[in-house]
């Protein structure tokens, strides 16, 4: 039988259990032996239980079994002998003893169970005892005996090396010579176990590589050993260690040797050691052999560094500054360009493990991750030709989605918005594996934490963004009244706090000035965005998520029409997830989702331009609170200019008054000084002359002194009293000055306008009014409530007349179902109902088309009810206290003239006898001037009715009231002019319309009755006609006493 041959496993099995009974047995009476104290028999036992492994005959996991038991029946042995030491015999002698054995194997054997306990009695230096037994066993070449002959020096010899601080260290032995031995040890094993691989024939090689995998364990006790040294320094490691285990690793030539040795020496050692040496570590992975997994080495080594980095900053910083990442990229590309048969999905597993590193340790360094992003794309380029799409390797693809992942993971979608190479990447993948990435991208950004941006000037009705299915009701409608009504009293408010702050002068004659107070409106909060707030955000993100906008039969036809439902309403939900507080920033993001959208095909489009254009008419709603604050501000800065300048006029004045009032007093006193210098004198001199007279006779002396007292107190009293005059006057406060008016808060300006925006919404709803994506249902819906935001929010008249006009066009056209029919003409009546822009002759066009499309609906109660709702469009419901459309904004004279001019055309056309159809509104310091003109208008309407004036009166009040308030305006800068008619009351067109109603009631009565008998038609008619009646009594309730008692009569009558 040759060498290489072994038996097969059926006498594998008799020969490892004649063994095994072999062992037992000597071991049964080397234990007799030891009872008997007798130590040459026990180790002839001994000797002769160690010959059954010599065999060659089994295989290692068979030969593994001989070993195990063999160990454990020596234990008894070493415990005999160790008591023999205690008995006075001396280990050595028993190390020469054993020495005499015949067969090598349980010689060495024995040799290493004595050297255990020798090196333990201190007899013998550490390091001579383990050099000879380290070298003895190379006696032994046989691959598995001399593997596991070593296996037992390793493990016997554990406890007893030298190392720093331990019992066996000394002069005989330090922790060198401990990883010499282990070093040696290591080495020979490693060649034994790479020897395993070719024992035996060549059908067996699986078997035998499954088999030297039990037994890595038994080479790398060796490395764990080493690292379990306290002695082991850094530099011992870096000199000694590293080189001689990178040298056998790479000497080898075995792929499954080289992958178990990285790995035992990436798990084995200390971080901090790896982090040192990292670029010889790394600098071995391209010299390794192709069967080699690099991508595990490197995904143990990363996260290993990864968690030593985050257990302290010190460590981190050591990491940073070791430049990691830079070498971990090195080399992987020097594995890629070393093995050019490299698996496409071990190579993409390798960026993997880089790319957690990079996540993990760079966490705010993007441009590190994108560097990752962009060599695995250049790998994954220059790997296709030989290897094949990327796409096609599906192992590959679960590689390159988890290498997508973890920057999402990470950095979430905002981050991962900034990757440049993160799209390209993606391009790699086969369509439905971009389509899950791009669905999980959308779902991570919309289960985002959102943070509520605050919009100033949004309207707090717009705050349903979130909601696709609710912008067709909710972002239509016109600003609540509850802004009007916060705008009027921010306006009062400003004015009565003015009047409490104002500044008085001294002086009861100076009339005093209010000075105005800026506040700042409350700005309400918007929809909470998931901080896509820039075109450039939005451009990166619609690029990510192509797959869900592109139609698709540009990737594949494997997606059906429920799955492509689902998308485009997450694409729906992501387009209101998205936008900015800056009207300008939001409707760019809108151009650049428009702009991707619009390159998907129709089955898309049906959706996603609905939620495109709900989006814009959010937006438009925002753009008007945006500009009405603006114009709120811009008033109260001229209200400011105006109050500063009177306030000056009152500190001037105030200094004036100051300056003569010290300038009299300063002469009152010098006026009082000199009478009382000229008083002083006389009483000089009259103290002279009583002198004089005292020397004449003693009987006048009394009368001088009394005199002489009496003119000595008004003397004395008068410096007094001026000294205090002076000295009040300088004393006197001076008269505070007023105080300044602060200016109100500067906003950025606005360069979007309402007709802009209303024009680019047209033309996003213009693709579904006909062509491969037209969806007429929705486009008539989306234009009628467009035709509301511009009639009632922006005031553009002919941009609603053509929303209308197209409208009407497509209820003529397009729309063939007659339930849709019916309700998308109920939908145009009370949309035109609700519009107050039109002049009287293009509401009456609009109104008689849309009556007509009421009218022609074939089914009698679907025409019934549509007639009932056409006749609201002739019997308006006022406006309230809706805010008024925005108007246009002009210089303070030209908005005069034009709202006279506005006033003078309606006089001239509907004459004194009707009521005036246009309100307009100058929005001035108070609203005094606009409504003087209305009260004006009213009044001369009414005096034309009564007086019936003639055009050159007319005329003369619009010049009269045009000069009067061109003066004011001058001072008082831009104004903004709203123009709102009246609501049409209309009584003959409402009947008109009702007793056609009647007419088809009675019609379809008449049908039906002739085909299905008096019963069945009999209850539909009295249905119909109850809807009818209810319109009637609602406009009878409705109708002015002014009316005609006679036709109101007749028409309770035919109802």
């Amino acid at each position: 039988m040759s060498s290489n041959t072994l038996p097969p496993q059926t006498e594998q099995e008799r020969i490892c259990k004649d063994a095994l009974t072999n062992i037992k047995k000597a071991g049964f009476h080397m234990r007799k032996a030891i009872e008997d104290s007798n130590v040459k028999d026990s180790l002839k036992c001994a000797t002769q239980m160690l010959s059954e492994l010599r065999t060659s005959q089994l295989y290692p996991q068979k030969y593994y079994e001989l070993y195990m038991e063999t160990f454990d029946q020596l234990t008894p042995l070493e415990t005999f002998l160790e008591e023999e030491r205690s008995r006075g015999r001396s280990i050595g002698e028993l190390y020469e003893m054993v020495q005499h054995a015949g067969n090598v194997l349980p010689r060495l054997y024995l040799m290493v169970s004595v050297g255990a306990l020798y090196i333990r009695s201190g007899e013998a230096a550490p390091r001579d005892v383990l050099r000879d037994l380290v070298e003895m066993c190379k006696g032994v070449q046989h691959p598995t005996r001399g593997l596991f002959l070593r296996a037992f020096l390793c493990q016997r010899t554990r406890g007893v090396l030298p190392d720093s601080g331990g019992a066996y260290e000394g002069p005989g032995g330090s922790v060198i010579h401990s990883l010499e031995f282990l070093l040696a040890n290591f080495t020979e094993m490693n060649k034994l176990w790479v020897r395993l691989q070719h024992q035996g024939t060549v059908r067996d090689k699986e078997r035998r590589e499954r088999e030297r995998r039990q037994l890595q364990d038994l080479i790398g006790r060796n490395l764990a050993y080493m690292a379990q040294l306290e002695g082991l320094t850094f530099d011992l490691y870096k000199a000694q260690v590293l080189p001689r285990v990178l040298e056998q690793i790479t000497s080898c030539r075995d792929a499954l040797a080289q992958q178990y040795l990285l790995q035992a020496l990436v798990q084995g050692f200390s971080d901090a050691f790896h982090l040192g040496t990292l670029p010889a570590l790394l600098d071995v992975l391209p010299a390794m052999e192709s069967g080699v997994k690099a991508h595990s080495v490197l995904a143990q080594l990363t996260d290993r560094l990864a968690k030593y980095a985050a257990g302290s900053p010190a460590a981190l910083q050591r990491l940073l500054e070791s430049r990691a990442r830079e070498a971990f990229g090195a080399a992987v590309a020097g594995v890629v360009r070393a093995q050019p048969g490299i698996e496409p999905s071990e190579a993409v597993e390798m960026y993997v493990a880089l790319m957690n590193f990079v996540v993990s340790v760079h966490a705010g360094d993007l441009a590190a991750a994108d560097t990752v992003l962009e060599a695995a794309a250049a790998t994954a380029t220059a790997m296709a030709p030989r290897a094949g799409p990327l796409a096609d390797d599906s192992k590959a693809e679960k590689q390159m989605v988890a290498l997508l992942s973890l920057p999402v993971v990470k950095y979430g979608v905002l981050g991962t918005l900034r990757l440049t190479h993160y799209a390209p990447l993606m391009g790699l993948l086969k369509g439905e594996t971009q389509r899950r990435l791009a669905v999980r991208i959308c779902q991570g950004l919309l289960e985002a934490p959102t943070g509520s941006v605050s919009v100033v000037g949004s309207s707090s009705s717009s705050s349903s963004s979130s909601s696709s299915s609710s912008a067709f009701a909710s972002s239509s409608t016109t600003p609540s009244a509850t802004e009007a009504k916060a705008t009027t009293s921010s306006t009062s408010s400003l004015s009565s706090a003015g009047a409490a702050n104002a500044g008085t002068t001294p002086t009861t004659t100076t009339p005093t000035t209010t000075t105005p107070t800026t506040t700042t409106p409350t700005t309400p909060t918007t929809p909470t965005t998931h901080g896509v707030d820039s075109a450039e955000k939005a451009g990166a993100l619609f690029r990510l998520i192509r797959p869900l906008v592109v139609d698709p039969d540009s990737l594949d036809s494997t997606l059906d029409s429920e799955d492509l439902e689902e998308e485009q309403i997450l694409v729906s939900r992501l387009l209101h997830a998205i936008g900015s507080q800056n009207p300008d920033t939001e409707f760019r993001i809108l151009n650049v989702a428009r702009a991707h959208l619009m390159a998907g095909g129709p089955k898309r489009l049906k959706t996603t331009l609905q939620a495109l254009v709900c989006r814009g008419l959010i937006l438009q709603r925002k753009l008007v609170a945006e500009i009405r604050l603006r114009r709120l501000l811009a008033k109260e800065a001229r209200k400011m200019e105006v109050g500063v300048k009177e306030a000056g006029e009152l500190r001037e004045a105030g200094q004036v008054k100051e300056e003569g009032e010290l300038r009299g007093e300063k002469e009152e006193g010098d006026r009082k000084e000199e009478e009382g210098q000229k008083e002083k004198e006389e009483n000089e001199k009259e103290k002279e002359e009583e002198k004089k007279e005292e020397e004449s006779g003693n009987d006048q002396t009394g009368e001088g002194e009394e005199r002489s007292k009496a003119s000595s107190e008004p003397t004395s009293s008068s410096p007094s009293s001026s000294s205090s005059s002076s000295s009040s006057s300088p004393s006197t406060a001076p008269a505070s000055s007023p105080a300044l008016p602060q200016s109100p808060p500067l906003l950025p300006p606005i360069n979007l306008t309402c007709p802009t925006l209303l024009r680019w919404l047209m033309a996003t709803i213009e693709p579904l009014t006909s062509g491969s994506a037209a969806a007429p249902v929705a486009a008539l819906r989306l234009l009628t409530q467009l035709a509301l935001v511009a009639s009632e929010e922006a005031g553009e008249e002919l941009m609603a007349l053509a929303c209308f006009e197209t409208a009407i066009a497509v209820f003529e056209t397009s729309l063939t179902d007659q339930r849709s029919r019916a309700a998308a003409a109920i939908d145009l009546a009370a949309a035109l109902e609700r519009c107050f822009v039109f002049r009287p002759a293009i509401r009456n066009r609009l109104a008689v088309a849309v009556a007509a499309a009421c009218g022609a609906l074939l089914h009698a109660p679907d025409n019934v009810r549509a007639l009932c709702a056409a006749s609201l469009m002739y019997w308006q419901k006022p406006r309230g206290d809706l805010p008024l459309p925005l108007g246009p904004e002009l210089g303070g004279a030209a908005a005069v003239t034009a709202a006279v001019a506005l006033a003078d055309v309606a006089t001239d056309i509907f004459g004194g006898e009707a009521a005036l159809p246009c309100t307009f509104e100058l929005l001035k310091e108070n609203g005094d001037v606009g409504s003087n003109t209305r009260n004006s208008n009213k009044s001369s309407s009414s005096s034309s009715r009564s007086s019936n004036i003639d055009s050159s009166d007319s005329s003369g009040y619009a010049t009269t009231k045009n000069n009067a308030c061109t003066e004011r305006s001058r001072e008082e800068g831009a104004v903004s002019i709203s123009v709102v008619h009246p609501p049409v009351r209309d009584a003959i067109a409402v009947r008109n319309l009702l007793d056609r109603a009647v007419r088809v009631a009675r019609l379809a009565k008449a049908v039906m009755v002739s085909t299905s008998g008096f019963g069945g038609a009999a209850i539909n008619y009295v249905g119909l006609l109850l809807d009818v009646m209810a319109r009637y009594q609602y406009f009878l309730e409705q109708l002015p006493a002014a009316l005609d008692d006679e036709a109101v009569s007749s028409t309770s009558r035919s109802t």
